[in-house]
């Protein structure tokens, strides 16, 4: 089956009012110049990068598992040496990387949410070594709040500085612009202990052989006045899946007419739903 990629070095989600754009290895980066989690067309995080031991883990596979969901599954650390057979590795030695990491004992499974009112990333980390493993794993993070057509045309109409502080745990990006007063609030939550910085959220983990640790960030973006956009999501959220669902058996639905069966949708109700839908995620 033909398959037609349109920006194919680009991966994208969406709900409602929120896009994630990344690359392939599932980072936003400077080597994609859209790439960026965005709320209402602004770019509230320009970079997001997964590093272990300061490294990026070699990637293996990327997935769409929804339009609002994206999956990506790399290991580490990759082998620098390469022998006979599939998997790369001849002969029963296990061989070590600089830090003494077993190469390929580290599966990573990053799955991005997207969420009207923010975004979710879960961190799922397996070991398949055959004795503990510990590394530093660490997100790079930073924000913009480029104007999407600015981020396309790679020129600002506006600009101004961003401010970086830590509260309570977690990473406040907000922009010093005297109009757009946007604000991020990146939380990381799980087990481990994090270290918050005004550019990494970070954190070392300790795992036995075949033990699996998962950690989190969650994004939230702000309304132009540096305020929480949404207080409802979860409403939000129901609807617009109420009205996915609907459009869908809409399509389906078919009556019965002098000549046959011919498909029939209502669109007073499919265009009262849409409107609904509209303007509760806008």
């Amino acid at each position: 089956m033909p398959l037609a990629l349109i920006r194919p070095g680009q991966i994208y989600a969406w709900n409602g009012p929120s896009l994630l754009l990344v690359n392939t290895r599932g980072e936003c980066r400077e080597d994609e110049q859209l790439s960026g989690y965005y709320f209402r067309e602004a770019r509230f995080l320009r970079t997001l990068r997964l590093e272990v031991n300061g490294r990026s883990p070699w990637p293996c596979e990327a997935t769409l598992l929804a339009p609002h969901v994206l999956a990506f599954t790399s290991i580490y650390p990759e082998l620098a040496e390469f022998g006979g057979g599939g998997s790369g590795q001849s002969g029963d030695d296990v061989s070590m990387d600089a830090d003494g990491i077993p190469h390929r004992a580290l599966s990573l499974r990053v799955v991005y949410t997207v969420t009207i009112g923010g975004l979710t990333v879960r961190l799922t980390i397996s070991n398949h070594a055959t004795h503990r493993v510990e590394t530093d794993v660490a997100w790079e993070l930073d924000a913009d709040f480029a104007d999407i057509q600015e981020a396309h045309g790679g020129k600002r109409e506006q600009q101004a500085d961003v401010q970086r502080r830590i509260d309570s745990g977690q990473l406040h990006l907000t922009y010093q612009h005297p109009q757009l007063k946007y604000r991020t609030i990146v939380a990381p939550t799980g087990s481990s202990s994090w270290t918050v910085s005004e550019s990494t959220i970070k954190t070392r983990i300790r795992l036995e052989p075949q033990e699996v640790v998962v950690l989190s960030l969650h994004i939230e973006p702000s309304d132009t006045n540096g305020e929480i956009a949404f207080t409802d999501v979860d409403a939000r959220e129901e609807l617009l899946r109420d009205g996915r669902a609907a459009w869908r058996a809409s399509r389906y639905h078919r009556t019965a007419s002098p000549n046959g069966f011919s498909a029939q949708t209502s669109e007073t109700s499919h265009h009262s739903r849409c409107s609904r839908v509209s303007a509760m995620s806008g």
